[in-house]
């Protein structure tokens, strides 16, 4: 069984609707699969305690956590309030760590790697979407990752080669249905894509965080 921890601010004020979406896309895509353990949480659940204690009701096992929310170089936040940062990355050991936050591969990645995280996966910089109506292409491209791992047997490597295609082909799709603006802002938040791990690790399954 895979522990999946997913932490969305659905409550902020200009992307709240965005995270909310993002979290749906992946949670609908995960619905189905026996081997998923999903615990999600909104703002007010995540306000509600500390992302200590939700960690601990999975008795120490390796888990996957995913977060939706706004970040910066040393922080994720949940409504307006710092909630992993350097102090708490210790209970992210052993951990795949998908962070879907603006600038967290700058310096959280590394403190959370120097604690233990097995894995971690973020944006070196700021990334965004455009319009709403191009809001699900940007979503199913940021979820690639994440659902083929979790969805197959394959290797961190295998998933990731998955993302970098479905990345091209919306490029391609979007550029051919909508505007050069809108395909550009896709592919540059494709080169903000960082990964952080040992290169053994890029052999890793869903297996391994059981």
């Amino acid at each position: 069984m895979n522990n999946l921890l997913i932490i969305y601010d659905n409550e902020d004020a200009k992307l709240g609707s965005y995270f909310a979406s993002s979290h749906q896309d992946l949670n609908t895509k995960l619905n189905f699969i026996p081997h998923i353990n999903l615990h999600s949480l909104n703002t007010e659940q995540c306000l509600s305690n500390p992302i200590e204690h939700h960690i601990s009701t999975f008795g120490g096992k390796p888990f996957v956590f995913i977060a939706y929310s706004h970040g910066n170089d040393d922080a994720i936040s949940i409504g307006d309030n710092t909630y992993i940062n350097s102090q708490n990355a210790y209970f992210f050991a052993e951990t795949l760590f998908y962070s879907c936050c603006c600038l967290t591969a700058k310096k959280l990645g590394g403190k959370l790697r120097e604690q233990g995280c097995r894995i971690f996966i973020g944006y070196n910089t700021t990334i965004t979407s455009v319009a709403e109506e191009t809001d699900p292409y940007f979503q199913d491209c940021e979820n690639a990752f994440i659902h083929n791992f979790l969805a197959t047997d394959n290797t961190i490597q295998e998933s990731l080669r998955y993302m970098y295609k479905k990345y091209n082909e919306m490029r391609l799709f979007l550029v051919e249905n909508y505007d050069t603006i809108t395909a550009s802002t896709l592919e540059d938040n494709l080169k903000a894509f960082e990964i952080l791990c040992e290169e053994n690790d890029l052999n890793l399954t869903r297996s391994s965080f059981i």
